[in-house]
């Protein structure tokens, strides 16, 4: 009988040995455990094989661990070597491109920083057709604007000068203005006119890559693209979705390497505050500064036309 219970005590001592290794025994559980082991050699050695069995199943759990973890180290040092190269990569391109525009913008302002030149600003829609020549001398100018639409040519000149009583900065000049609508030619003499607003174009050469400031310039040079590329044998950068002070370049435009004028541009949609669409067409433009004669405002005999504001 004896035997029999030091059996049943050894079993039950057995089956509790697991968790006295994990030390998840309650204290009266392992003083009982303990006083059995210090008079059974055979649950001593029980004990001893399975403390060497849990402490080869740590290790290899540690080992699975120590390799998850390092597998893992692994592709988070992967995940940021690509975003290194990623933010590197934008960080050249970005800094390509402000210098580029940056650039672009110093050559218009010296390109422009003068009173004698005569642009040629070429504009097409559909079939509609139109060229625009602006000649500048001084604080005189001469615009003719040539528009085919509806099967007929329209024709407007502008002989204009400021006064000295309008501010240097705004586009107000004093005009004489020729019109030219299929047979009828009428006139106005001496009317104070906005030189952008009668011809519905700019008069000046625009710096089209202008910004207010260098953080403008960042912004939006984030946002662009810029393209080494030519045009009619120009080198030039095609830039798009550029915003600059003078211009919205959504659609692109081509602008000369060394002059930072603009030289084409696409035409392109837009809505306007009433819902209704507008097209501005595509455009082609061409320069010449320092040719500019006083030949060219000759004006033509005034009685060849009806003065509609005398």
């Amino acid at each position: 009988m004896e035997n029999n219970k030091d059996k049943r005590e050894c079993k039950i001592v057995q089956d509790l040995l697991p968790s006295y290794i994990e030390n998840l025994t309650t204290k009266e559980t392992k003083v009982y455990i303990e006083e059995h082991l210090e008079k059974c050699q055979s649950c001593k050695q029980v004990l001893e094989r399975m403390k060497q069995d849990f402490n080869l199943n740590i290790t290899k759990k540690d080992n699975r661990e120590v390799k998850y973890i390092k597998k893992f180290n692994k592709k988070i040092n992967i995940l940021k070597l690509i975003i290194s190269l990623i933010l590197v990569v934008f960080i050249i391109l970005t800094a390509r491109k402000v210098v580029i525009i940056s650039s672009l913008s110093k050559n218009a302002e010296n390109t422009i920083n003068t009173s004698n030149y005569h642009t040629v600003t070429y504009s097409y829609y559909l079939e509609d057709y139109s060229k625009t020549e602006v000649f500048s001398l001084g604080d005189k100018k001469k615009i003719i604007a040539t528009q085919r639409k509806d099967n007929g040519i329209n024709k407007i000149t502008i002989f204009a000068r400021k006064n000295e009583s309008f501010n240097e900065n705004d586009n107000k000049y004093i005009a004489n203005i020729y019109r030219e609508v299929r047979d009828e030619k009428d006139g106005k003499i001496e009317k104070v006119v906005n030189l952008n607003q009668e011809i519905e174009i700019f008069v000046n050469p625009q710096n089209v890559t202008k910004t207010e400031n260098y953080l403008q310039l960042f912004v939006y040079s984030i946002l662009s693209s810029v393209k080494d590329t030519t045009f009619n044998g120009e080198e030039c950068y095609y830039i798009s979705n550029f915003k600059s002070v003078n211009n919205n370049l959504e659609e692109g435009m081509y602008v000369n390497k060394s002059t930072g004028l603009p030289i084409s541009s696409i035409a392109y949609e837009y809505k306007n505050p009433d819902g209704t669409r507008g097209r501005v067409p595509t455009s082609d433009y061409i320069y010449e500064f320092n040719e500019v004669k006083e030949e060219e405002f000759v004006e033509p005999n005034i009685d060849e036309y009806k003065v509609t504001n005398r």
